[in-house]
């Protein structure tokens, strides 16, 4: 995780969210301590687009000025119900 820090220091961003996978999100800040949002536990049916999922409620919290840290925590749950149902074939 220390490598998360010195990778926002070392870039032009001003913050990160790393997708874990199973294991939820990081929130990566200047200055701050990194974030952990752990996934809650569910019965995975299926797990395709469940990071296509994520990435897209973290864009949309974002476009609509929703902070980075709320945004982040509402695309982790959107992904966390992604997985429970079956994508379609």
């Amino acid at each position: 995780m220390m490598r998360l820090g010195k990778l926002l220091r070392q870039s032009d961003a001003r913050a990160m969210v790393v997708h874990l996978g199973q294991l939820g999100l990081a929130v990566v800040t200047p200055g701050g301590p990194i974030k952990l949002l752990p996934v809650m536990r569910r019965n995975v049916c299926d797990i395709t687009g469940a990071g296509d999922t994520v990435m897209s409620v973290l864009a949309l919290g974002v476009a609509v000025g929703a902070d980075l840290l709320s945004a982040a925590d509402l695309a982790n749950v959107a992904g966390g119900i992604a997985v429970t149902r079956w994508a379609p074939p």
